[in-house]
C-alpha cells in the first residue's frame, strides 16, 4: 500500500469537555473550516461547496480514519448506542463521507447543520441508469433526482443504490475493502439515524444544496429528518438545537 494512503497518524488534538457526572453518552463534535474548537464550543455550551471536489479525495480519506478511530474509541467507553457524531459546515460534510464508509457498530445517530454531501453527484451518476442518456438528470435536478429514487434497486444491476453508492465512493477515494474493521457487529448508515438541519439564508452553503444533500440520503435508503430556518445563515440556532435535542431524545 502506497505512503498517501496509509493509516494516518493523529496530529490535531480534539478538545475534550470532560463531564461533570459519570461519563455515559458521547457526542464528537466537527466544526467548519476558519473556526475552531474552542470558538465552536463556547457558545454551545453556555462558496460552493461541491466545486473542485477531486482535491477533496486525500483530505476525506484521512479525515475519515480519523474519525472512525475517535468513534471506536468512545465506544469502548460508553457503548455504540451512546455515541453521537455531529458537524456543522465542512465538519458535517466529513461526517457524513466518514459514516457512508462506517462499517462498525451502529452509533446512536449523526447530526449534520449547515452541510452537504462531498461527491454527491458522483454518487448519483453511479445508481444512475446508465442506459438513460439524460444528461440533465446528472446535474442536480431535484426532479430528475427524485423520480431515480423511486426506481426499483432491480433497474440497476445486483447490489442497491446505497452499495452502488458506496462503491463508487470507496473507488473515489482510493479505499479498499480490505481497509474496513468489519466484524459480525458491522452497521452501515442506512441503519442510523440522521438529522439535518439548514439555515434558509445561508450565504456559504446554500440551503439548496443542503436539502438536495438529505434527498439523495434518503434516496439510497438512509432515514433523514430535515428541518430549515428561515432567517438563519451559516450557522446553528436555538430552534435547531432544540430540534436536535428533541431528535435524539425520541429516538428508541
Amino acid at each position: 500500500m502506497s505512503s498517501s494512503k496509509s493509516k494516518p497518524q493523529r496530529t490535531i488534538l480534539p478538545l475534550v469537555i470532560p463531564p461533570l457526572h459519570d461519563h455515559n453518552t458521547t457526542i464528537i463534535i466537527l466544526h467548519g473550516r476558519g473556526s475552531s474548537a474552542e470558538k465552536f464550543a463556547e457558545p454551545l455550551l453556555t462558496h460552493m461547496p461541491e466545486l473542485k471536489q477531486h482535491l477533496q479525495a486525500q483530505g476525506l480519506r484521512e479525515t475519515s480514519a480519523y474519525l472512525h478511530d475517535l468513534l471506536k474509541d468512545e465506544i469502548k467507553i460508553v457503548g455504540a448506542s451512546n455515541v453521537v457524531l455531529m458537524g456543522l459546515s465542512q465538519g458535517c460534510a466529513a461526517s457524513i463521507i466518514a459514516m457512508l464508509l462506517w462499517k462498525c457498530e451502529r452509533i446512536r445517530a449523526l447530526v449534520g447543520m449547515c452541510g452537504y454531501v462531498p461527491f454527491r453527484k458522483g454518487m448519483y451518476e453511479s445508481v444512475e441508469d446508465t442506459n438513460s442518456g439524460d444528461t440533465d438528470s446528472l446535474v442536480g435536478s431535484d426532479d430528475d433526482q427524485e423520480d431515480m429514487f423511486e426506481r426499483d434497486n432491480e433497474e440497476f444491476g445486483c447490489g442497491s443504490k446505497f452499495e452502488k453508492a458506496v462503491d463508487w465512493l470507496r473507488e473515489e477515494l482510493g479505499i479498499s475493502q480490505d481497509d474496513d474493521g468489519v466484524n459480525e457487529q458491522s452497521s452501515s448508515l442506512q441503519s442510523i439515524p440522521v438529522f439535518m438541519g439548514h439555515g434558509r439564508d445561508d450565504e456559504k452553503v446554500p440551503c439548496c444544496i443542503g436539502k438536495l444533500a438529505a434527498e439523495f440520503l434518503c434516496g439510497i435508503n438512509v432515514s433523514v429528518t430535515w428541518q430549515d430556518y428561515a432567517g438563519l445563515g451559516h450557522w446553528y440556532s436555538a430552534d435547531m438545537l432544540r430540534d436536535v435535542v428533541d431528535f435524539l431524545n425520541g429516538l428508541n
